[in-house]
């Protein structure tokens, strides 16, 4: 029986089973390709990467890389960038362009909360 593996963050099913190593990859092409900064894209990226949990108990792999071991949702990891994105004062439509291209803003509603995704 196959079980679904877990979030780290909100402990959720992860229906997008890519890690998070995957994820900041396509990030930092994005941000490049935005013409950002590559210091302002490094930090971003070691900003994000230290909030990661590495060790958790699910055993599921990537599918896109078949390396990593699943940690966080899709949403988690988004709502991550979206929040270090927002520290560093980026322009509103660069946020936005970025919710539209990773569809990460899956309620459509920008006041939606983690703690609101968490059903607390």
């Amino acid at each position: 029986m196959n079980t679904q593996e877990l979030c780290t963050q909100c402990y959720q099913g992860i229906t997008n089973p890519v890690c998070t190593k995957c994820h900041t990859k396509q990030l930092a092409l994005w941000l490049n390709d935005n013409c950002v900064n590559p210091k302002i894209i490094f930090y971003i990226i070691r900003k994000i990467k230290k909030d990661f949990v590495p060790n958790c108990k699910n055993r599921e792999l990537c599918i896109l890389c078949n390396k990593e071991i699943l940690s966080l949702c899709t949403y988690c990891y988004f709502f991550k960038i979206e929040n270090a994105l927002n520290s560093l004062n980026f322009a509103e439509s660069s946020i936005e362009k970025f919710l539209e291209i990773f569809n990460y803003n899956l309620f459509g509603d920008k006041t939606f909360s983690l703690e609101d995704y968490k059903g607390n």
